[in-house]
């Protein structure tokens, strides 16, 4: 993605999680800022994700990777 379209999902992903603050909204954010080389912020998307939805395990072994990789 280019720089302009990466933002642009930042800022939708933002507004999601504004809306409904729930674990998928979170994770999709810690996604998006991942991808945007953000990883301060997608670790604490992810966590909050993980601590919202305790049995998702996708969420649990993202947030694993991610700490790993910090």
């Amino acid at each position: 993605l280019n720089v302009g379209r990466k933002l642009d999902a930042e800022s939708w992903a933002l507004r999601a999680v504004t809306l409904d603050p729930s674990a998928s909204p979170q994770y999709a954010l810690g996604q998006i800022l991942y991808r945007n080389e953000k990883l301060p912020s997608a670790l604490a998307a992810f966590e909050q994700a993980a601590s919202l939805d305790t049995n998702n395990a996708e969420y649990a072994f993202t947030l694993a990777l991610i700490r790993a990789e910090s």
